[in-house]
């Protein structure tokens, strides 16, 4: 709803905009003056230039993807295709609980190895500390007695097509949506975060 809210706003302000433009044309204009060629090649420009802002503004909507997971298996499955061919990777998350599976345990290991794997969890579990003796950069922070409730997982970390995925719950779903760099501050503020947690976190094994 957040997403269709900001559209409507787009959309209101370019329509605006138009409105506005065509308006003051009309304004300026001497009463009963005639259009000449030029007047009206301005107008129809204005009018077109117009058009496709409310066209892009579609687009773009359209095009962010969003996804709506409804089970825990669909949050692994998703979380399993991001990963699986990024490079180095970013995870953020409270208990890595959709890691439930041999298969998306082995990506993990996988990228471990590889010292492509950073994971930053209010503390150590388990699973972290395994996957941080095999080569993963594991990050806590207990120390502020709180769990943050960002859930978001970075992919191609240090590259220029590095992309973040940021999740939220609603209701009984889990909502996900991606971000490129310059497409929406939301990809600033987690990668604000995720320098931060870097430089201050307590480091695991």
């Amino acid at each position: 709803m957040r997403i269709m809210g900001r559209l409507v706003r787009d959309l209101i302000i370019s329509i605006g905009a138009l409105a506005s433009l065509i308006g003051l044309v009309f304004t300026v204009r001497p009463a009963g003056a005639s259009w000449s060629a030029l007047e009206i090649l301005l107008l129809g420009l204005a009018i077109l230039l117009g058009c496709g802002s409310i066209y892009l503004d579609v687009i773009k909507y359209r095009s962010r993807p969003i996804r709506v997971l409804k089970t825990k298996r669909a949050i692994r499955d998703y979380m399993y295709q991001w990963i699986n061919h990024a490079g180095a990777v970013a995870i953020f998350s409270r208990d890595l609980s959709w890691v439930d599976d041999a298969e998306i345990e082995a990506l993990l290991e996988s990228k471990a190895k590889n010292s492509d794997l950073t994971l930053i969890l209010p503390k150590a579990i388990d699973l972290s500390e395994r996957l941080a003796r095999l080569g993963a950069n594991t990050l806590y922070y207990p120390s502020i007695e709180y769990v943050i409730r960002s859930r978001f997982t970075v992919v191609n970390v240090g590259r220029s097509d590095t992309r973040v995925a940021i999740g939220r719950t609603e209701g009984t779903t889990h909502r996900i949506e991606e971000f490129s760099a310059g497409d929406h501050p939301a990809f600033y503020l987690a990668d604000d975060m995720l320098q931060l947690m870097q430089r201050f976190c307590v480091k695991g094994l």
